[in-house]
């Protein structure tokens, strides 16, 4: 299965409440989507990813995350709004 699709699974199980479930698939879809070179499925999982973080009171674990996905603020793919988040988050101390 390709990282889009799974990623598109992890959000029908993050809006059903399984945020256990959904969290595990996020952080598999974030290595695949690198390992497939798949810049923009990468970047929204590593958003959505560190939010669902913050968000159960995990920001430590959340910011490397964020961090690490700054690197292609650079790149022209469409993807403000995922880039305009990760400042939010990284600017908040949850």
């Amino acid at each position: 299965m390709d990282a889009n699709l799974k990623f598109q699974k992890a959000l029908f199980l993050l809006d059903h409440n399984q945020l256990e479930k959904g969290r595990f698939l996020l952080e598999d879809v974030v290595l695949q989507a690198e390992n497939e070179n798949n810049i923009i499925t990468l970047v929204q999982a590593s958003v959505c990813l560190g939010e669902l973080l913050c968000e159960i009171g995990l920001p430590h674990e959340a910011k490397p995350i964020l961090q690490k996905i700054l690197k292609y603020k650079s790149n022209d793919l469409g993807l403000e709004y995922e880039f305009e988040k990760t400042s939010e988050l990284l600017s908040t101390d949850n």
